[in-house]
């Protein structure tokens, strides 16, 4: 989280992945979703849901390198 924080130079991203995360951790023996019916597959659908949270802020740290702004 300290490289998302430093990358973007805003909490924002940082405070999301972690909440998500807190989220998911929290819900895992409660949730029930279809297909998934094990500890591992819901971790796989964790991670999964972290990830497509993470793709806008590779974009905005992929902007940031491209255009810097002084």
């Amino acid at each position: 989280m300290c490289l998302v924080t430093v990358q973007t130079k805003s909490l924002f991203w940082a405070i999301i992945i972690h909440t998500a995360n807190d989220f998911f951790s929290t819900m895992a023996p409660t949730i029930q979703l279809p297909g998934i019916t094990t500890t591992a597959q819901f971790q796989i659908f964790e991670i999964i849901i972290i990830i497509i949270l993470i793709a806008p802020l590779s974009i905005t740290i992929r902007d940031q390198v491209d255009h810097p702004h002084h």
